[in-house]
């Protein structure tokens, strides 16, 4: 017992992470805009009610067939058109999308052909000549995906994809209203950066001043790193990116994700972002209206972003990788990320739940609710104006997780933070690593930057940060591998949490090991989350989570998330709790398997 006796002690001043003041990098805080369906469902009620509210950026569609019902005229009275048409008059419309299909050209199907692209082209040009006030066209909705084309250009793949974009954008940029227009090419659903880069490669940036991307698929805190990833291709070193949907389904949390969304997108240098939608769809997405048109609480904090926020410049906030935030030109500020209290040294400072509404929980980071700041006196310094208790977190498979850069693998790369990670294969357990795939570069793959084999027979594997999937043979034998160099002598807890969506019937195994001595061995076959320990880990231990099927051929399509804790964490003020209890000095006895399931 010794060894736990003398480290107890010393542990809660030297093993727990303290905030220093995060290095100011400044940015811009994206134009706001909302997706406003008025292409389906025209209201003069809900126009004047955005005029009141100041909201002047609304992007809605395009119907190429409601307005050319003969081959060359164009009737833009077609009492369809007339929501977009009050749209385009009130000056309102940010953006609209050109919708490429019409019962005129290729049976009604999107059109692929050199002749039904330049009836495309021509539409366009004379839907500028008629409404010169538009602000930008974006070409396509979620171009990338079948969900909005129409015809066998669904079975086309991402590439076959791309070389239709390219070809609407050269065809369209021959127009000279067209060439002169903002025009925002992609289209893309998901940060796909395979089928982009495609688009690229083949000029695609020639053509176009922006690309659009939905971000439905990647968590808030890892769109800078996935913008990141996006930008290696040399065309996009200059190119705006528009984030043209964004949204979620929980009510509840939908002012807190919008502010986490505002944030990250912030720092990821997004140039304009686009709540879905503007009034119910039907669809279950949070609305910024509700029936009666007031504010929903998602619609306070648009409406307050829109008014005082947006295109201010913001200053990032990272202290460590378990902890965000921005501040929006010195008055107001957010902050989230793993649980920990915190306090305020300022009388000025108010705070506010993400919905506006006073700050009335306990002061305690939270992962997905936020805390706004506000202040009218000297500018916001969270480095110096919030205290935080110690951080108990020392790695965490979500948020850290490193995207190697090319020649580089996410187990020996220099920049790998928290978990070291590869595969084990084969009885032998031949190390595969883990290299960076852009997003949708073929059939089968995740729409967003991944982690994928190094090796091509094991290409059935993909790990995002939250989740991974294998496919694997009885030959295979794949473990997914987490793996931590302890920093300095300390205890750990180690919490898993796994939400398979697809598994096979044998389960998942679930090993813990610490310097190559096994600590825990178990089958998980459901939902589950788990803690274990503490474990001592001396400087240097290698301290190793494996994760995978035990039944063949291997099947595993789900969630997986470790995450190491010090027990030992104290914090100098009353506020500081970690799951409900309280943090001390002294830490608990050293457990070989000891694990608590919620």
């Amino acid at each position: 017992m010794h060894f736990f006796k003398s480290i107890t002690a010393a542990l809660a001043s030297t093993v727990c992470l303290y905030a220093p003041a995060a290095s100011a990098e400044t940015l811009k805080a994206p134009l706001l805009g909302i997706d406003s369906g008025f292409f389906l469902v025209p209201s003069t009620p809900v126009l004047e009610r955005l005029i009141d509210l100041g909201i002047n950026d609304l992007r809605d569609n395009t119907v190429w067939k409601w307005i050319e019902t003969e081959k060359g005229e164009y009737n833009f009275d077609a009492e369809q058109q007339r929501g977009v048409d009050a749209l385009n008059r009130a000056g309102l419309a940010g953006s609209l999308i050109i919708w490429a299909d019409n019962p005129l050209y290729e049976d009604g199907n999107t059109v692929t052909t050199p002749s039904g692209i330049k009836a495309l082209a021509k539409f366009v040009s004379a839907y500028l000549d008629h409404y010169p006030n538009i602000r930008s066209l974006e070409i396509g909705n979620e171009f990338n995906s079948s969900s909005f084309i129409y015809g066998p250009i669904k079975e086309f793949s991402s590439k076959q994809l791309a070389e239709v974009q390219y070809n609407y954008l050269k065809a369209l940029d021959k127009f000279e209203n067209i060439h002169n227009m903002r025009v925002i090419g992609a289209s893309a659903h998901s940060i796909a950066a395979g089928y982009i880069w495609a688009l690229l490669d083949l000029g695609g940036a020639e053509f176009m001043d922006a690309i659009s991307i939905h971000t439905y698929t990647t968590e808030p805190e890892h769109i800078p790193a996935e913008m990141n990833v996006l930008r290696r291709h040399p065309a996009m070193a200059d190119m705006e990116i528009e984030v043209t949907e964004f949204g979620q389904q929980d009510h509840a949390l939908a002012p807190d994700f919008f502010w986490r969304n505002y944030c990250t997108m912030s720092q990821a240098g997004i140039e304009r972002a686009v709540w879905y939608p503007l009034k119910q769809r039907g669809d279950g997405y949070p609305p910024v209206l509700q029936e009666d048109l007031s504010l929903s609480p998602l619609g306070q904090a648009l409406a307050f972003a829109h008014k005082e926020v947006q295109g201010v410049p913001v200053e990032a906030f990272k202290p460590d990788p378990f902890t965000y935030g921005c501040v929006f030109n010195g008055k107001d500020a957010v902050i989230w990320g793993e649980p920990r209290g915190f306090q305020v040294n300022r009388s000025d400072i108010a705070l506010r739940r993400g919905d506006l509404r006073p700050f009335d929980r306990d002061q305690e980071l939270s992962r997905d609710r936020v805390v706004l700041l506000h202040t009218d006196g000297a500018p916001i310094d969270l480095g110096s104006d919030i205290s935080f208790c110690p951080q108990p977190v020392v790695a965490d498979s979500y948020h850290e997780f490193y995207r190697p850069e090319e020649g580089e693998n996410a187990r020996t790369a220099p920049g790998v933070e928290g978990f070291r990670r590869y595969l084990l294969v084969g009885d032998e357990s031949r190390i595969v690593d883990l290299v960076t795939c852009p997003g949708q570069q073929r059939n089968g793959v995740p729409w967003r930057p991944y982690l994928c084999s190094a090796e091509e027979e094991f290409w059935q594997f993909s790990m995002m940060p939250a989740s991974f999937n294998i496919v694997g043979s009885a030959e295979d034998n794949m473990r997914v591998v987490y793996d931590y160099e302890s920093e300095r002598e300390q205890l750990l807890y180690v919490d898993t949490e796994v939400s398979p969506n697809l598994l096979n019937a044998g389960g998942v195994t679930l090993d813990i090991l610490i310097d190559g001595e096994k600590k825990v061995s178990e089958v998980v076959e459901g939902k589950q989350s788990n803690r274990y320990g503490p474990f001592a880990a001396p400087l240097g231990a290698d301290v190793q989570v494996m994760f995978g099927p035990t039944a063949m051929p291997q099947v595993y399509l789900g969630d997986f998330r470790v995450t190491l804790r010090n027990p030992t964490c104290a914090c100098d003020f009353d506020v500081c709790e970690l799951e409900g209890e309280p943090r001390i000095n002294g830490a608990p006895e050293p457990e070989q398997a000891a694990a608590t399931t919620e």
